[in-house]
């Protein structure tokens, strides 16, 4: 039950324009509407609605980028923290967005709102703008510098292929990952299609392999990843190119029958069997070692030191970090 002391507390704690209703009413377990009525009672003024705040969105985002504390802001202008930093936050959003839309550089946008390029970027596809492309290719010599904010945006477009990008600006592959890694870019994610989609896609492959243009349409994806799962999927499968060769294996691991018994069945002769088996045994360790290796880099393992156990570089490990899950449980 609502006591005189408690309605005292509340009518003081609105008088003070620091403390939001939310907090009063959370605090004395009310609703709004019961706040509003004792204020009523009391005949104080009601608030002025947040809507008329974002009028001096301007004035507060100015002031942050000058340098104030956000503290010394929710003091400055008579209002919370919480609606100091929403005010930040809702004011360099619509600000990221007016700067793109006309034309500004993302390096730029980044400079002048104390953001990373990824930020900017982070923050165009929360507001869902689309990236705008350039009008016309542009190809760099190699005496010109490369354009970073130009090559990320083309990236981030799940629309052209990386091979591409990499023809046209003239980098290679590993260049590129460089430049996405710097920038904590994260890669695409292209690799992370829901197993009953992919299993979709194989099925439709298998019955009719020559519709691949209008099977990589109706699911949105472009050809290379089609042939780039079919591809995964034969050597998942069939890890040697002669079928023959991996059907004995198979039967090599199933059955009971005898090397001889077996090189006999397929009309292999003994060195190619054994050199067949020796290639599966070091296909099925390869696995289980980065199957290993991703498990040690996610608690914790640095990239370089793993990267260097398997023999690799760090942009060859960090593309089997980022494959769909090939190597996890």
């Amino acid at each position: 039950m609502m006591t005189q002391k408690n309605k005292a507390d509340i009518i003081k704690d609105y008088q003070n324009p620091t403390v939001t209703i939310r907090s009063i009413c959370d605090k004395y377990a009310v609703s709004s509407k019961t706040v509003s009525k004792i204020i009523a009672e009391a005949g104080l003024k009601p608030r002025t609605k947040t809507k008329s705040l974002r009028t001096e969105y301007a004035d507060i985002y100015a002031d942050f980028l000058n340098g104030e504390a956000t503290t010394e802001l929710a003091r400055k202008y008579k209002l919370s923290q919480k609606q100091i930093n929403n005010a930040i936050r809702d004011w360099r959003g619509k600000n990221v967005v007016k700067q793109y839309c006309n034309g500004i550089k993302v390096e730029r946008i980044a400079e002048d709102n104390g953001l990373s390029v990824s930020r900017v970027y982070q923050i165009l596809k929360n507001r869902s703008v689309p990236l705008m492309q350039p009008k016309k290719a542009v190809r760099f010599s190699s005496a010109e510098p490369i354009n970073i904010g130009t090559i990320i945006c083309e990236y981030n477009d799940k629309d052209i292929p990386v091979s591409e990008i990499c023809e046209r600006y003239h980098v290679s592959s590993a260049t590129l990952q460089k430049i996405l890694i710097k920038n904590n870019i994260p890669f695409r994610e292209t690799n992370k299609i829901p197993e009953n989609k992919r299993n979709a896609i194989i099925k439709e492959m298998s019955e009719n392999k020559e519709e691949i243009e209008e099977i990589a349409r109706r699911y949105r994806l472009n050809v290379a990843t089609i042939q780039k799962i079919m591809s995964d999927t034969e050597k998942e499968n069939f890890p040697f190119r002669d079928e023959t060769l991996a059907s004995f294996v198979n039967d090599y691991s199933l059955s009971a029958k005898s090397l001889t018994q077996l090189c006999r069945k397929y009309k292999i002769n003994r060195e190619e069997a054994l050199s067949a088996i020796a290639k599966n045994d070091a296909i099925i360790k390869r696995k289980k070692t980065i199957k290993n290796a991703v498990q040690k880099y996610k608690r914790g393992t640095s990239a370089d030191m793993i990267a260097a156990e398997l023999g690799v570089s760090r942009a060859t490990f960090y593309r089997i970090v980022n494959r769909k899950g090939r190597y996890n449980d």
